[in-house]
């Protein structure tokens, strides 16, 4: 049962300079995502991952002052599996 995990990273956000745990997660510079392969995962069994990065401040941004949204990180995870 092989998955493939996306995450899309928004414009706010440096994504070169992620770090992900467990190591493993691929920065895509023009897709802006990362992504996972997780090629074993057993029935009952969990699998959790993290992402850090580095946020382009708002001197860089031009933005000093300004109220600043939330960043989202939308998922989405696909499955390659059978039913066996």
């Amino acid at each position: 049962n092989d998955l493939s995990i996306f995450m899309a990273v928004p414009p706010t956000i440096i994504g070169s300079s992620v770090k992900t745990f467990p190591v493993g997660g691929v920065w895509n510079e023009n897709q802006r995502n990362v992504l996972w392969f997780v090629s074993k995962l057993g029935a009952g069994e969990k699998f959790q991952l993290q992402a850090q990065f580095r946020m382009i401040s708002q001197e860089e941004e031009g933005t000093v002052g300004e109220k600043r949204d939330v960043p989202i990180f939308p998922v989405l995870v696909r499955c390659h599996g059978s039913t066996d």
